[in-house]
């Protein structure tokens, strides 16, 4: 169920990235940095050690609103998954 969720995650971010991608100079980073950023983090979340989980789930979290400042949410899919993300346990397998 885990990977389910955070494949899921990651097809999501990934697409959101490609379809919104704008560079905009008044962003610090751009949406490709942004995205790119997310996606390699998502990765690490899934195979994090458990005694790790809650630190890079925030990190992941913190680039997924990077993302959304950087990208733009049209659908509102990063800010769902910004919501269901839940950093304070390890979701079951």
């Amino acid at each position: 169920m885990k990977k389910t969720i955070l494949s899921l995650s990651l097809s999501i971010s990934v697409a959101i990235g490609f379809i919104s991608c704008g560079d905009d100079d008044k962003d610090p980073i751009s949406c490709a940095e942004a995205t790119a950023s997310s996606t390699t983090l998502l990765t690490e979340l899934q195979n994090v050690n458990p005694d790790d989980y809650a630190s890079k789930c925030a990190t992941y979290k913190q680039a997924l609103v990077n993302q959304k400042a950087s990208c733009g949410d049209s659908n509102g899919a990063i800010q769902t998954l910004i919501d269901e993300l839940d950093c304070s346990s390890i979701p079951a397998n």
